[in-house]
């Protein structure tokens, strides 16, 4: 017997996400850019009825697909121009990210009223676990009912931005997939840099699937998988009574 599917359903802006957890896509399109810089998405809303109509745009970088979700910090998006006016056959919007701050991560980008893209900020695609794509490429959206006047978008190009066309399962052989970024949103920084910035070493964050352990010697954190926290053990290096859950 074939196993069931599980639905999350949110609602965000209208827009109603199904995932499916165990389906797979091939491919699909993923933006690229790099940490602490300015990109463009441009686009071309053609509207099918000139009626006057107005229509505002409210851009969205998102740190997940699945309630609850918030705003991602570090990085903003604004549409030039916000509000569309029908009263010509086609209308020229470039979208501004900014990224500061040192944000890097996998995000979900909301341009228009239906559909999330992932924007992926200081990684290249060999470094992004394909199961995060994979997320995006299978989610399922219930949109509004549009009205025949409703204008249609069209993304023409980019500026300081790489689209790509990713193959979800390029990267699922890859040996050294513990070292991928798998999971959205702003990606927790080293246990050294954690310490320096003042977080003490029993509340430093690990990144998802990753256990802190601290050294036998002089409590020294670090964050490894848990294959590797049993080794560590064995050798001496760390005692199971050190392993601690990392904080989300």
């Amino acid at each position: 017997m074939s196993r069931p599917y599980f639905y999350i359903i949110m609602v965000l802006s209208s827009i109603i996400l199904v995932c499916i957890p165990g389906s797979y896509a091939d491919s699909g399109s993923v933006l690229f850019m790099k940490q602490n810089s300015t990109a463009k998405i441009y686009v071309n809303f053609t509207f099918p009825v000139l009626n006057n109509e107005t229509h505002t745009l409210r851009p969205q970088i998102l740190t997940g697909l699945t309630y609850p979700n918030s705003f991602a910090n570090g990085l903003s998006i604004n549409a030039v121009p916000s509000l569309l006016v029908a009263n010509k056959s086609n209308v020229g919007v470039t979208y501004v990210i900014a990224a500061k701050d040192d944000t890097k991560g996998v995000y979900a980008i909301s341009l228009y009223w239906c559909g999330l893209l992932p924007l992926v900020v200081g990684f290249n695609d060999s470094e992004v676990s394909p199961v995060i794509f994979n997320e995006f490429f299978t989610a399922k959206y219930s949109c509004p009912n549009f009205s025949q006047s409703t204008p249609k978008m069209n993304i023409i190009g980019y500026s300081n931005m790489i689209h790509k066309i990713i193959h979800a399962n390029s990267n699922s052989n890859n040996s050294n997939n513990d070292h991928l970024v798998n999971q959205l949103g702003q990606l927790p920084e080293s246990p050294l840099k954690q310490i320096k910035s003042g977080v003490k070493s029993s509340d430093v964050k690990c990144k998802k699937d990753f256990i802190l352990i601290t050294k036998h010697e002089d409590d020294k954190p670090a964050c490894v998988t848990i294959s590797t926290a049993i080794v560590l053990a064995e050798r001496g290096w760390t005692t199971s009574l050190q392993i601690h859950p990392a904080g989300n």
